[in-house]
């Protein structure tokens, strides 16, 4: 996801994308720590970046509330 597409989530959607990002990560990891291969295991770096975007989005609106 790009900043501009996050920033212009709501703070429910972006909750919502956070966590079908993380499950997703979870997903990949545990298939990777089983020994199977993961569908795709380039999605891995991306999807961890999104989700610091997302963190990052939510920490820049609670502190713009302040």
């Amino acid at each position: 996801m790009k900043r501009n597409e996050i920033r212009k989530l709501s703070n429910s959607e972006l909750e919502k994308k956070l966590g079908e990002i993380q499950r997703e990560l979870m997903v990949v990891r545990t298939k990777k720590s089983s020994g199977a291969n993961p569908d795709n295991p380039g999605k891995v770096k991306p999807m961890r970046r999104d989700i610091a975007r997302i963190l990052t989005e939510q920490n820049r609106r609670t502190i713009e509330t302040k």
